[in-house]
């Protein structure tokens, strides 16, 4: 079984649709307010972090954060594989235990449910990934889409 960190534990960065970057943090903060998957202490916007879709640096920035959760995911699978879990048929024998909160956290990844693993959550979509349509909507109107990266203290999940 591995020993090695599985993922980075700062709070995510949100991609938000707002006509600003004072309403983006509003939206972030109010969702960080009322989500029963994750609490944090503390939360505070990070503007010098932070972007529209108008930004030359909000592509590679995007770029950067989808792959850093798919980094996390392939990290989650490696580490389960190790534990001797290769095929998903062989998950219906994995007991309760480290190997089954790793999976737990990656299908959390993968069905867009935010947690201490997310990278980039995208609060318009719900997901940790940004949808083809989602792209073209923001290459439309760059202005109406930010990146607000936050602060926060003691990350907690709570389911």
């Amino acid at each position: 079984m591995s020993t090695k960190p599985h993922t980075e534990m700062a709070p995510p960065t949100f991609l938000v649709e707002a006509d600003n970057y004072k309403q983006g943090c509003e939206k972030v903060e109010r969702f960080l307010d009322r989500t029963l998957l994750i609490h944090y202490d503390n939360i505070s916007c990070v503007r010098v972090e932070s972007c529209s879709a108008a930004d030359k640096m909000f592509r590679q920035k995007v770029q950067h954060l989808v792959e850093s959760n798919k980094k996390n995911m392939v990290t989650l699978i490696e580490e389960i594989q190790e534990s001797g879990f290769h095929q998903i048929a062989e998950l219906a024998e994995m007991k309760q235990g480290f190997e089954s909160k790793l999976l737990h956290t990656l299908v959390h990844l993968v069905d867009g449910f935010i947690g201490v693993d997310s990278v980039l959550y995208n609060l318009i979509e719900d997901s940790h990934h940004i949808s083809e349509t989602l792209h073209r909507k923001i290459e439309q109107t760059p202005n109406r889409y930010w990146l607000i990266h936050v602060e926060a203290e003691n990350p907690q999940t709570l389911i």
